[in-house]
């Protein structure tokens, strides 16, 4: 599913952000990528690049997609939530938050330390290089 949007928004944060992400996600790029060469083998590595440009892209999407809906939300006037249906949402937010936090750790108890070092930095480089990738997008829009 592509979607298309044909109004200009402009990107939220500062480019020492988009620096900040492109030289991180360089770093763990290479680093990632040397020790996979060096210490595994040609699939893995490809399963790392592969996997990081799913992520990658995927975040983008989800990140521009976000955007569109912040800026168009700036624009129009709604009706304010109740304060129930926001205590739950702030409940959740919390919960997902600590979920993911402790997705790292937990996840070390169950996969193969190669896996999980291919999964965690591709997550990694993927979600850096999609703020670059949306930064671009938008500045060109």
């Amino acid at each position: 599913m592509v979607i298309i949007y044909k109004e200009k928004v402009n990107y939220p944060f500062s480019k020492a952000r988009v620096y900040f992400n492109a030289i991180s996600g360089l770093v763990i790029f290479l680093i990632s990528a040397y020790l996979l060469i060096v210490y595994s083998t040609i699939v893995l590595l490809t399963f790392y690049l592969i996997f990081s440009a799913i992520v990658s892209f995927g975040s983008f999407k989800l990140k521009l997609h976000l955007l569109y809906k912040m800026q168009k939300a700036e624009l129009e006037t709604f009706e304010e939530e109740t304060g129930k249906s926001q205590k739950w949402l702030i409940i959740l937010v919390a919960i997902a938050l600590g979920i993911v936090l402790l997705l790292p750790v937990v996840s070390t108890l169950f996969l193969d330390p190669t896996i999980w070092f291919i999964i965690f930095s591709g997550f990694v480089t993927g979600m850096s290089f999609s703020e670059v990738l949306l930064y671009l997008q938008v500045r060109s829009a």
